[in-house]
């Protein structure tokens, strides 16, 4: 999995490097550009994870400046908030009151550096393509053990981990120096997620097998762009 996430990561590179060179018709109209985005994630590795939770949402924001041939460069930051729901992790334990109703909840924090490139096919609407790199936080929390009780030593609850993010969207203007559009990234983390670190194991069967490979999600939803100071003609 990791292998076909950095052929991606390389097949977006190149991509970027096509659009380069190649004389777009529109340019960039602002030297400064921010986006927020507001989108869904979706767990895809590795398979404990993907069985065990489901994605709330996911923020992302990011302020570029624009280099050459509308290739920009930036920082962004995303927040994302994940939850073991009842039909993912049906509880095979019970307590005095008969039953748990798992409520565990995944956070993860980002930040980094953002390289991309926008290709405008009118005055005001573009495409992007970008990626980002940096590192993450992540904690668990709501964990909930069952009967024998696990030590809280004994449990993972946060970890440290490099993200790596590929995206692409689109953009319409609504205004001059405003935007709405889509967007669709897919985000790794190096990390392996392992069901044991937060006692899911005690509600449910996992094999080791499904908790080999790094934590990926995809995400998709919509996006907001402000432009700003204008570039000298």
């Amino acid at each position: 999995m990791v292998n076909k996430f950095f052929s991606v990561v390389l097949i977006l590179i190149g991509f970027l490097s096509a659009n380069g060179q190649e004389e777009d018709s529109y340019h960039a109209p602002f030297r400064f550009n921010d986006y927020v985005e507001c989108l869904v994630p979706s767990p895809v590795t590795n398979t404990a994870f993907r069985n065990s939770f489901v994605g709330i949402y996911t923020l992302n924001g990011s302020a570029n400046v624009m280099l050459f041939q509308n290739f920009y460069i930036g920082i962004c930051g995303s927040n994302s908030l994940y939850k073991v729901p009842t039909n993912k992790v049906i509880s095979t334990s019970v307590n005095a009151a008969g039953g748990y109703d798992l409520s565990d909840l995944y956070q993860v924090n980002s930040g980094g550096l953002n390289l991309g490139h926008a290709y405008y096919f009118s005055p005001g609407n573009f495409l992007t393509t970008s990626i980002a790199v940096g590192p993450s936080f992540s904690k668990f929390t709501e964990v909930q053990i069952a009967v024998p009780v696990v030590p809280p030593a004994e449990l993972n609850k946060t970890f440290n981990a490099i993200f790596v993010q590929a995206a692409c969207g689109i953009q319409f203007s609504v205004e001059d120096h405003f935007g709405l559009g889509f967007s669709v990234s897919y985000t790794m983390l190096n990390h392996a997620f392992n069901p044991n670190d937060i006692a899911l194991n005690q509600f449910a069967s996992y094999s080791a097998a499904e908790a080999k490979g790094n934590m990926s999600f995809v995400e998709l939803g919509f996006s907001v762009y402000f432009g700003y100071v204008k570039k000298k003609k």
